[in-house]
């Protein structure tokens, strides 16, 4: 589909669902995959013995997801922007 006809507000061609709607689910996903890491690194560092390697592998792990969050975010920024809300 030309990029033109892409416009704000039009229908995802994929998901059935509108830009907005996908931005949305982005960041609640993305957020909840988030916390999971975090609550994973935490029973990591606590476990009996201790798994440092595997922790420090997670965090980073959760540097990444942390980048994309940010990411999803700010396309959910623009396309709120976008539809004056």
């Amino acid at each position: 589909m030309p990029l033109a006809k892409l416009a704000i507000g039009s229908i995802h061609p994929r998901m059935g669902q509108d830009p907005l709607t996908c931005a949305k689910r982005r960041v609640q996903d993305a957020e909840r995959h988030v916390a999971n890491l975090v609550w994973m690194i935490e029973r990591l560092e606590k476990s009996q013995p201790p798994n440092p390697r595997a922790a420090a592998k997670a965090r980073e792990v959760l540097a990444t997801l942390e980048q994309s969050l940010k990411l999803a975010r700010e396309y959910l920024r623009r396309e709120r922007q976008g539809r004056g809300l």
